[in-house]
């Protein structure tokens, strides 16, 4: 997601990689204010070479492009694929979609019953909540916060969870030197 990929590039140091997007959000203007720019090419072919060197790959992204490259190089070769989930992002596209087609379609009869039959953004919703199963369903591990646990179901052996903040037992004033 986004126009950054960072990778380590060895246990010494951290190097990082830009891999620039091959189909980016920001190009469609017309589609509004965007939350995000985002990559949704199908596949990073630059990325892809760049990944088939790693042994373990993180993705904090279930859904475009750079998830999709991520899938696709763990499966061409003994590569370890950890995911972390951070946000609720198919909720959030469901929210999403259903404002942009309002104001697309406006808020006039035939506006509101097309969005009553349509319903897009319950139905961005699932199909994002396909695209997170499917993703975990192909990590050998995953990381997510508590109310996201669920999501990785049976399938899903491997799972952690995501902690946030601060440990204020180690990051505290008064454990200055």
């Amino acid at each position: 997601q986004g126009s950054r990929y960072q990778c380590l590039d060895n246990a010494l140091g951290m190097r990082i990689f830009e891999h620039r997007p091959v189909l980016s959000t920001r190009w469609f203007a017309w589609l509004g204010d965007m939350p995000d720019h985002t990559d949704i090419a199908p596949l990073h072919p630059g990325l892809l070479r760049h990944l088939r060197r790693a042994h373990v790959i993180h993705c904090t992204d279930a859904y475009f492009a750079y998830a999709a490259t991520a899938r696709r190089a763990v499966r061409d070769g003994r590569r370890a694929l950890v995911s972390s989930v951070h946000t609720q992002t198919p909720e959030y596209c469901g929210v999403y979609v259903e404002a942009m087609a309002r104001r697309w379609l406006g808020n006039h009869a035939l506006g509101r019953a097309l969005l009553r039959h349509w319903r897009p953004g319950v139905r961005m919703e699932r199909r994002m909540s396909h695209k997170l199963e499917r993703h975990l369903g192909e990590s050998d591990w995953v990381l997510s916060a508590e109310q996201l646990a669920s999501r990785s179901g049976p399938s899903q052996p491997r799972h952690s969870r995501l902690r946030r903040g601060i440990d204020r037992s180690v990051f505290t004033p008064d454990a200055r030197p």
